[in-house]
């Protein structure tokens, strides 16, 4: 795997991640994390998220990038790990 930073500075201020650092096969696949949570889904032009029954629901989320266009990717490096979410910074409100 490969980290990644992602970043975005469409939905800033209270309650908003502004950036996580993730593992991702490549950077397309760093892009499609949601840094809140790995089970958010982009599809269709919107997020989505599995629950806990395992069904697809609309999520709503403006606490992250509208669409994955909109987050900013820079290689850190190579890892270990499984891909997902290492640490993510959320600003509280």
């Amino acid at each position: 795997m490969k980290l990644f930073l992602i970043s975005q500075n469409v939905n800033r201020g209270y309650d908003t991640y502004d950036s996580a650092v993730v593992a991702a096969t490549d950077e397309e696949a760093a892009r499609q994390i949601h840094p809140g949570d790995e089970s958010y889904i982009y599809s269709e032009g919107r997020w989505y998220y599995i629950d806990f029954s395992g069904t697809l629901q609309k999520a709503y989320t403006p606490d992250w990038a509208p669409s994955p266009k909109d987050v900013q990717v820079k290689y850190l490096g190579v890892t270990n790990r499984e891909a997902g979410i290492v640490l993510a910074s959320f600003n509280a409100g």
